[in-house]
């Protein structure tokens, strides 16, 4: 996802997959050497991306606020390969 009018992407995508996680199912995860550079770039890409943004919180009091632990995440424990973990909902 990305904005037009905006420098705002969203991804739920994870680049570390290609490397760390190896599972009996051989189809949800890509081992290529290809598929690792692809996930390389596009991880180096959104560091990248992130290192332009010059924003920062005024004090460590707004930082703490701020934070997604202070919001409740709901455990999925679901069996999908695709997803599984913790669930954020931002109201």
């Amino acid at each position: 996802m990305e904005a037009k009018n905006y420098p705002i992407m969203a991804t739920i995508f994870h680049p570390d997959r290609m490397t760390s996680e190896f599972i009996d199912d051989k189809t949800s995860v890509n081992h290529d050497m290809s598929a690792i550079d692809v996930n390389s770039h596009f991880g180096d890409f959104l560091i990248n991306m992130a290192r332009a943004n010059h924003n920062e919180f005024k004090t460590p009091e707004a930082k703490d606020k701020a934070l997604v632990s202070n919001y409740k995440n709901i455990r999925t424990n679901a069996k999908n390969i695709n997803y599984k973990g913790d669930l954020y909902i931002f109201k």
